[in-house]
């Protein structure tokens, strides 16, 4: 049987984790097609001993059997449309686009053209989140987490929501399937919002507090789950370990490896995306909403400045 051919448009960082993954992991099944990336194609295509693909018009069935989207998220739709309209299947790394319209039309356009695309929330095929969903049998009480980065250099566009926070909210929206009822912001005074975020969620029967800070400090990524019944559960993801009132129900597994299964299974019309549209959609549309409130609280707090510099 021929091997899936699969091209990566992006291959920096998570770009570059994809490829390693798919030739360590799936080198029997995969072969890379070739990579895009922007300017600097041709060098990195000769550092990673690829082909170089000259522009997204290059890429196409005939070279091509699915491809991985690891660029900005402002980017996702554009490309993936142009993608899709060519019936090529899409890892589009999270989120899926920056806002619920994009969304919406990539969904449109692989709908028109019946091909297949999957959003990569990677901590969503965490085997501690998969070992959650299988274990938790009550209504969840409460969600604590705190996620933190080292990336301090990268030129940030956005707040630390879209860049970080969003993997937690992707877990809560998969764990809940719905959105909250009232939602609170708020930060420590000496990091910007493109930094720091403490978000507080109320939905009917469940308070959440989601923390994302990126700091040069030790990383911690971690989220402590309370259901009804007083059972506890927490994840260090960094280890992928999920614990039941202190006792292990599972440690290790690679994430990454887990999505492009999934991937390949999706490819081959043997799988369904494990992270569904739905639940990509309500990510962005929370992102949203909480990045609106921290754009209004923005607006406030420099309308208190002004108002107490003319007093």
């Amino acid at each position: 049987m021929s091997k899936i051919r699969i091209a990566i448009v992006g291959c920096n960082n998570m770009g570059k984790k994809h490829l390693d993954c798919l030739r360590n992991n799936f080198a029997d099944e995969v072969e890379i097609s070739g990579i895009l990336n922007n300017k600097t194609t041709k060098e990195k295509a000769a550092e990673l001993g690829v082909h170089g693909f000259e522009n997204l018009e290059a890429i196409s069935k005939e070279n091509t059997d699915a491809v991985i989207i690891a660029t900005p998220a402002e980017t996702h739709a554009a490309i993936a449309e142009k993608l899709l309209s060519r019936k090529i299947p899409c890892l589009i790394e999270k989120p899926l686009g920056t806002n619920e319209q994009e969304c919406t039309s990539i969904e449109n356009i692989a709908k028109k053209y019946q091909t297949a695309f999957l959003v990569g929330h990677l901590e969503n095929y965490n085997p501690a989140i998969i070992k959650l969903k299988e274990s938790i049998d009550a209504p969840i009480k409460s969600i604590k987490a705190i996620r933190t980065s080292r990336n301090v250099n990268a030129q940030r566009k956005t707040s630390v929501i879209s860049e970080l926070m969003i993997h937690d909210l992707a877990i809560v929206t998969d764990l809940l399937d719905s959105l909250p009822n009232k939602i609170t912001v708020s930060k420590q005074n000496q990091y910007d919002w493109c930094s720091h975020a403490v978000v507080k969620m109320s939905y009917q029967n469940t308070d959440i507090e989601l923390e994302s800070l990126i700091a040069d400090t030790d990383v911690v990524r971690t989220m402590d789950i309370e259901d009804t019944k007083g059972n506890n559960y927490h994840i260090d993801f960094p280890l992928r370990k999920l614990t039941k009132n202190n006792e292990t129900l599972c440690e290790g597994g690679n994430s990454l490896y887990n999505e492009q299964r999934n991937f390949i299974g999706v490819i081959k019309g043997q799988e369904e995306p494990y992270v569904s549209f739905s639940q990509a959609l309500k990510s962005v549309v929370l992102s949203n909403k909480i990045e609106k409130q921290i754009t209004n609280n923005q607006i406030i707090s420099e309308k208190i400045k002004n108002f107490q510099k003319n007093l």
